[in-house]
């Protein structure tokens, strides 16, 4: 499959649109779940044309996914007029032919996954519209080979990554020969590759004339969109195309990627082109307070940096490392033992009966506290396996498997111990959620740790206000919440115990600016404290401008252990990760200065 990078990640308006057509048409609409007295959608009225990009834009719990799910007919509305593709999508008759029309893709995709192998799940929606057997093998050859994924047509469902299951929910949806395609944050959990195939598949069916409606937080998408909407409290409040978003969107609360606020900031208007912004800042001269702001990119995590921690050697190919060196002695007796978390020589295969895959192979490392590591790789490279033998889900058997260290003891050895030390938060909030409202997710492990029922309520509290949850929230579903008010209760959930250490998966995706903001202001706090903190991320302009140290697995091993800079040149040089456009101008900008 062309990635987005091939095609320059420049895009240009679909000359497809149909003015007079309309793919959706809300009036009036509105909407709040059950239980609560708060609307969620407010009077919405917006339209869209067939053919046209539509990002909707806005913060946590805005109503955004509410949208999405209206214009699918998951949800019907309180008030107002819902037509998609002219169907009133009120009427129970019309479900069918909405569904088959608009279809929709989650963020996460295992929550749309139901087929047991790859053409199992492409061809469910088509079964279910008693497509003919003869057609429908067609069309799933069809959508698997648009979808990158021919090859894994007798694979496993559960064999795929991450970013694999992705393209088979759009699989699915190209084969059922939907329009419209309603996206739900459907690039937050993937790599920066992954995200690139996916928006590649993306322009092309847009530039087929297929609708595209993307709910997203990651404001360098919106580059692809004809037309922006901004969203807050359910109410519309700016419309408009996408450069006069970039244009106005810090007014509105967004935090621009720092290489588009840069770009804005040396006067450069298309902030997309990355060889104009490179041309304009040689242009400068080189003590400008511009030029010296890339080349020193990274000064901020010097002056805490301790060196080096792990040394590789660049393959002259540009290629993967052929050996990695020991820690310097000097490193090696920064970590002390009644303060890390220390991993020796651990393994870990999954087999599924027929064959075995390698998720971790013989990795060792340590982490102390006082530090944010953030843990990175291509998705499917065995970060989230890792994760969970830190908090001892996942137990060592056998003496070739490893062993986890936690204060130097063992960690299979007290495992509830290591628990009470280690907050966990999971890369998706639904599969650790569990209560009837928030106050009572919180309550539980307070009480499972026995802390005594009198600090119950100044702890909750607490650990709200630390999330920015407001007490109002507190007898909520928090299954009515949105993806990132979700994920908010889920730290809160485990800062209330005060733990030692927090580990995170995926802690900023689907999150909006602000509540990264926050998060990022949050993580500082609990390592001023001298709490450890282990973030697994995709999000490298995250990882490398805020983190202390990396940590990079490729194929279950570690591939680099190093500071920011030092990381920032290793992915350079083996193009392991593809970098963010900032720090690929600052890798310009050393070999110039």
């Amino acid at each position: 499959m062309r990635r987005a990078r091939e095609t320059g990640l420049r895009w240009q308006s679909s000359s497809l649109l149909r003015e007079n057509n309309k793919a959706f048409a809300l009036s009036g609409v509105s909407f709040s779940y059950r239980g609560s007295d708060s609307l969620v959608l407010d009077d919405m009225t917006l339209e869209c044309r067939e053919g046209e990009w539509l990002v909707i834009a806005g913060r946590n719990g805005s109503g955004k996914s509410t949208l999405l799910k209206l214009l699918n007919a998951l949800l019907v509305p309180e008030r107002g007029v819902c037509h998609v593709f002219g169907l009133d999508a009120s009427d129970p008759g019309n479900t069918a032919d909405i569904r088959a029309s608009a279809a929709m893709v989650f963020q996460n995709p295992e929550n749309q996954i139901v087929g047991v192998t790859v053409e199992d799940d492409a061809a469910f929606a088509l079964e279910n519209q008693n497509i003919p057997p003869g057609k429908i093998e067609h069309r799933i050859t069809f959508s698997l080979c648009r979808a990158g994924l021919l090859e894994k047509k007798k694979s496993s469902v559960h064999s795929l990554s991450g970013g694999e299951k992705q393209r088979l929910a759009l699989a699915g949806a190209i084969a059922q020969g939907a329009k419209m395609f309603l996206l739900d944050e459907a690039t937050s959990m993937l790599d920066s590759d992954g995200r690139e195939d996916i928006l590649s598949l993306f322009m092309e069916l847009h530039s087929e004339g297929h609708t595209i409606v993307q709910v997203t937080h990651n404001i360098e998408e919106v580059r692809f969109a004809d037309r922006v909407v901004i969203i807050d409290n359910g109410r519309l409040i700016w419309s408009g195309g996408r450069k006069e978003f970039f244009g106005e969107a810090e007014s509105f609360g967004f935090d621009l990627p720092v290489f588009a606020s840069f770009a804005k900031k040396i006067g450069v208007d298309d902030i997309t082109d990355f060889k104009k912004i490179k041309n304009k800042i040689s242009e400068l001269p080189r003590d400008d307070e511009n030029v010296m702001e890339i080349v020193n990119l990274f000064d901020k995590q010097k002056a805490k940096d301790s060196g080096l921690l792990r040394r590789f050697t660049p393959r002259k190919d540009g290629g993967m490392p052929s050996r990695l060196c020991e820690r310097s002695e000097a490193i090696q007796n920064s970590f002390m033992p009644d303060n890390e978390i220390e991993v020796r020589g651990l393994s870990h295969i999954y087999s599924d009966g027929a064959s075995d895959k390698i998720a971790l192979d013989n990795v060792s490392f340590r982490i102390k506290r006082g530090e944010l590591t953030c843990l990175t790789g291509r998705t499917g490279s065995g970060k989230s396996t890792l994760i969970q033998y830190l908090n001892a889900l996942y137990t060592v058997n056998g003496p070739n498997g490893g062993e986890v260290l936690l204060d130097g003891q063992n960690i299979v050895n007290d495992p509830r111990g290591a628990r009470r030390k280690i907050g966990m938060v999971f890369q998706f909030p639904e599969h650790q959620l569990f209560a009837q409202t928030v106050r009572e997710e919180l309550s539980f492990a307070l009480k499972n740790w026995k802390v005594p029922d009198e600090e119950h309520e100044g702890r909750i509290i607490e650990a709200i206000k630390r999330v920015g949850i407001p007490e109002s929230m507190l007898e909520r579903s928090p299954f009515s919440l949105s993806g990132g008010e979700m994920k908010a209760v889920c730290i809160a959930s485990a800062l209330v115990t005060k733990p030692l250490w927090l580990i995170l998966d995926e802690p900023v995706a689907g999150l909006d600016s602000r509540a990264k903001r926050e998060l990022l202001s949050l993580l500082n706090e609990l390592k001023s404290s001298g709490a450890g903190i282990l973030a697994v991320t995709h999000d490298l302009e995250f990882a490398l401008l805020n983190g202390d140290r990396i940590i990079v697995l490729q194929e279950g091993k570690i591939v680099c252990d190093a500071a920011p800079e030092a990381t920032a040149r290793f992915l350079s040089e083996s193009r392991a990760l593809r970098l963010p456009d900032i720090v690929n101008l600052w890798v310009e900008m050393k070999t110039q200065y």
